[in-house]
């Protein structure tokens, strides 16, 4: 009987003594410029009150746990915090701790646990950094009259048109507006009859010098025959070689140190064409070629002087600049100069008495006004044709 009341007094007592919990410890006090972190044991329940009356101070009771800190007494620092003070304020029945802030005046306060720290921080906080500005919407595209064309023509089967507009090069500063003036020029062929599966259209990264070949030497050839007209134009960047003094259109891979391989020259553009079956092929080029004004890229050791390059008679070949001047842009249209006037020639501007707008009749019109416009910048600027001046371009 003896036996069996000592174990059940022991099968009582024993697990009250396993699971009794550790008490909770105020371990350190950390003093910073208007600012005290109390590092406890774990997270414990407190009681925080501002005694307004001189002395001011902040009072944070610590429930249910016992002091251990190494030090009870520390100088503060800041607008606020004069003091800081910690002791056991009660031991029995239940163990109190009391963190003391003296203050050199009254102060707003806030506290914040951060895992196993309880952070007290005295006087207003800092207001959120203001949110970033959101960035400025970019300026409005320019709007041109040329980029809606204004009149329709019947389509006419056997035309085609290859559309080359390059502004941002690969590794080449950016020809402005360059893709602009091909998006309107596709615009305006479409509403002269050009059907739309007849029209090829590349621009940017996709202007690589395999495109070029592609289209000029395999696509143009299978599709066309006498019946055809052939358009190609072409905005972007051009350069001379400084081997030949040939100029060379640059597509947007071309390699100034390597144009041989990497450019395309008039004088293969203007032989490749006029091998074509078609009875009419017309050539407008948005570029120049002579130093680094306006559409062009300087080479080392370029020429002075451009060679010399033939034209086949079967072709018409509009250029924006002739000589060693830069092909210039409008800014207010969005577009380079000689294509704005070449397209609003185009649209009816150049029409004869007649409603017909030839070759000539068309350079006639965009000529004078290119002129001005670059005057106008303080820039020279004469717009070229070359060869065949008598073929018809459009009837209205």
């Amino acid at each position: 009987m003896t036996r069996l009341c000592l174990t059940l007094a022991l099968a009582f007592f024993i697990p009250s003594l396993a699971w009794a919990a550790p008490v909770p410890r105020l371990e350190a006090v950390e003093v910073g410029t208007d600012e005290v972190t109390l590092h406890l044991s774990t997270n414990i329940k407190t009681n925080t009150f501002m005694v307004a009356e001189p002395p001011p101070r902040l009072v944070i009771e610590l429930l249910d746990t016992e002091f251990a800190a190494a030090q009870r007494q520390s100088k503060g620092a800041g607008e606020y915090l004069k003091s800081v003070r910690a002791n056991q304020f009660k031991s029995k029945p239940d163990k109190v701790v009391r963190v003391v802030l003296d203050l050199l005046q009254p102060a707003p306060y806030k506290t914040r646990w951060e895992e196993n720290r309880l952070r007290i921080s005295l006087g207003r906080e800092a207001p959120p950094p203001a949110p970033a500005p959101e960035p400025a919407p970019p300026p409005p595209a320019p709007v041109s009259s040329i980029d809606l064309p204004g009149y329709r023509l019947a389509e006419r089967t056997f035309d085609f048109a290859l559309v080359v507009g390059i502004e941002n090069y690969s590794d080449l500063p950016d020809a402005k507006f360059a893709e602009r003036d091909a998006e309107a020029v596709k615009a305006h062929l479409l509403a002269l009859g050009f059907p739309v599966q007849n029209v090829r259209a590349v621009s940017g990264d996709k202007a690589v010098r395999s495109a070029l070949d592609k289209y000029i030497d395999t696509w143009l050839p299978r599709v066309t025959d006498k019946e055809s007209r052939v358009l190609f134009y072409f905005a972007g960047h051009g350069s001379m070689d400084p081997r030949t003094g040939q100029p060379v259109l640059m597509p947007w891979d071309a390699d100034p140190e390597y144009l041989a391989d990497t450019g395309y020259s008039l004088e293969r553009l203007y032989k490749r064409l006029a091998a074509l079956k078609a009875g009419r092929v017309f050539v407008a080029i948005d570029a120049s070629f002579f130093g680094a004004e306006g559409r062009s890229v300087a080479v080392q050791g370029q020429a002075v002087q451009a060679a010399e390059t033939t034209v086949p008679k079967k072709l018409s070949v509009f250029t924006a600049v002739e000589g060693a001047h830069g092909a210039s842009v409008l800014e207010d249209q969005g577009h380079g100069t000689f294509t704005t006037y070449f397209l609003k020639g185009l649209g009816g501007g150049a029409q004869d008495a007649s409603g017909k707008i030839t070759v000539q009749g068309l350079h006639d019109y965009l000529r004078p006004k290119v002129e001005e416009a670059a005057r106008l910048q303080n820039r020279e600027q004469v717009p070229g044709l070359r060869t065949r001046r008598d073929a018809d371009l459009v009837q209205f």
